[in-house]
């Protein structure tokens, strides 16, 4: 029995070489599927015939395929893969906006603004776009380069308002997002609205020249794919190979240890609050310069800032596992939407999914932190009663 006991203390371990760290996100993600299949059957559907179409549908895969057919048939519709890739792109970019800030002790829930700030600055520097000779490429780098200065300003904000007049980063960024929706309300029924549209609130669409390219023609990849393959690849550099990465995940760790070392504690909040919104911002240029609208809308960015919260916990904040999760729920996404045109399951079953995947985490997290908080505790006592037995004064006089 005791046994047992270590090997699952072991199993579920967080520390370093415990496999723990891997496994409760992998368990969440089991467990709410299979809680999503409960909430599939009381919809009436057969849960293996809708999971099978959510995951035939992301990937374009023939349904009536069987083995022993022609292997050409067996991918459908590969537009639907770039359709799952365009959206794990926008997923990964978000995710890694809430991953970055957690390593220097923030949480940021501020995704939606900084996509919204992010697509309106792209949204910008498209349109003054309309006309030009420059060449395509030069377009669209200043437009991806427009929505990171966008979405960095609006996350520095916040970052700014923590550091420097200690304002609780989750209560700003909620309410940034507010501000950022309403501005940008504002703007595609006012001032940015398109005179052409009728009943319709958004821009003008942007000049093909400054609209982010499929990856290959005719795929519906979007070239945003990479651009969030590539920052994920940067974020873990910098984050675990660099000196400002050490100072980051130092200040996360313990900050007030950080400081009295003479490391830039302010300074990392301000910074990795900005880059975490300048993430969020680039993925709010691929949503309007890699849309298919082409152009910014009233509610362009729909749920993305708050599904990179469920992304980045899953991942357990690691950049190179934010790839995985970003990819798994884009194909749940996507395959949801193309499982309720083919089947009639809800689309809305990816949000629960979703939704109780990030639950599942947070209850395992919760009791590791439980026994890591009893184990120091128990460290903390054994210490003291240590230490006051070293340091008891030798008695004096006569009782020498």
């Amino acid at each position: 029995m005791k046994s047992t006991r270590l090997f699952l203390l072991w199993l579920f371990s967080q520390d370093d070489g415990g496999p723990g760290r891997f496994l409760i996100p992998v368990l969440a993600v089991v467990l709410a599927l299979a809680a999503g299949a409960i909430f599939i059957a009381l919809s009436g559907h057969e849960p293996l015939e809708a999971y099978s179409g959510i995951f035939k549908g992301a990937l374009g895969i023939n349904r009536d395929w069987q083995p022993g057919d022609a292997l050409s048939d067996f991918i459908r519709s590969p537009k639907r893969i770039g359709n799952t890739l365009t959206e794990a792109g926008r997923l990964i970019l978000v995710g890694l906006a809430v991953a970055l800030p957690f390593r220097v002790g923030l949480l940021n829930i501020g995704g939606a603004g900084q996509i919204t700030a992010g697509g309106l600055f792209a949204t910008l520097a498209g349109l003054a776009f309309a006309g030009s000779s420059l060449p395509a490429a030069v377009q669209v780098l200043v437009v991806i380069a427009a929505a990171f200065v966008g979405g960095f300003l609006w996350g520095a904000l916040a970052g700014v308002l923590r550091a420097y007049r200690g304002l609780n980063e989750i209560i700003t960024t909620i309410m940034l997002n507010f501000v950022a929706f309403w501005i940008n309300a504002y703007l595609v029924k006012g001032p940015l609205k398109d005179p052409k549209s009728i009943g319709y609130d958004w821009s003008p669409p942007l000049p093909d020249s400054a609209r982010i390219p499929e990856l290959i023609e005719g795929s519906r990849i979007s070239s945003g794919i990479i651009i969030a393959l590539l920052a994920a690849l940067v974020v873990y550099v910098v984050l675990w190979y660099t000196t400002v990465g050490f100072e980051w995940r130092a200040t996360g760790f313990n900050p007030s240890a950080a400081h009295f070392a003479g490391m830039r504690v302010k300074w990392s909040l301000v910074l990795s609050m900005g880059l975490a919104g300048g993430l969020a911002g680039l993925a709010g240029a691929l949503i309007v310069a890699g849309g298919d609208e082409g152009r910014l809308t009233l509610d362009f960015a729909q749920n993305y800032g708050f599904d990179g919260i469920p992304v980045a916990f899953i991942a357990q904040a690691h950049p190179l596992a934010v790839i995985i999760t970003g990819l798994f729920f884009g194909m749940l996404r996507y395959g949801s939407d193309t499982a309720e045109t083919l089947l009639g399951v809800p689309q809305s079953i990816s949000e629960v999914i979703l939704g109780l995947t990030m639950l599942f985490v947070v209850a395992g997290q919760s009791l590791v932190l439980v026994r890591w908080l009893r184990k120091k505790r128990l460290e903390a006592t054994t210490h003291l009663d240590s230490a006051t037995l070293i340091d008891k004064p030798l008695p004096q006089g006569g009782d020498r």
